[in-house]
This record gives structure tokens, sequence and C-alpha cells, in this order.
């Protein structure tokens, strides 16, 4: 059973987190966007960061230039 991003890190807005090709995505809180947890059917929650000048972007569920969205948290 998959897990929501509030149960890996408590108080998690559903606003910063996304799914995509059956992966789950969860920003880490206090990094900016710049990193986030990956969680696969197959492998362990990871905790990931975004190549320089970029930052995740939930809402297309991948690493961005920031100055392309508002990162939610």
């Amino acid at each position: 059973m998959r897990r929501q991003c509030s149960l890996i890190i408590p108080h998690m807005s559903v606003l910063a987190s996304c799914e995509a090709g059956g992966n789950i995505y969860c920003i880490v809180p206090d990094t900016g966007c710049t990193q986030f947890t990956q969680e696969t059917a197959a492998l362990p929650l990871m905790t990931l960061n975004c190549p320089a000048a970029t930052a995740f972007d939930v809402s297309i569920c991948v690493c961005n230039i920031p100055s392309a969205f508002n990162c939610p948290i």
C-alpha cells in the first residue's frame, strides 16, 4: 500500500505532492522545493535533489526553473 506524503513527512500539504508513472513525489519542507522524495512500488522511499538552478514543480512532476512556478511550501 502506498503512503501519502503526510504520512512520510508530517504536516505535508497535499498541494506539495504529485503522482506520475505510478510513482509518488513529495517536496521536502524547508528546501525551497530543491529536494523531493520519490516512492515507487518496487523501491524504498528516496530523497532526491533537483539539478542546480532548478526546483521540483508538482504541477508537472519534474524539476523546473523556479521562475516558472511557485513553490507551495
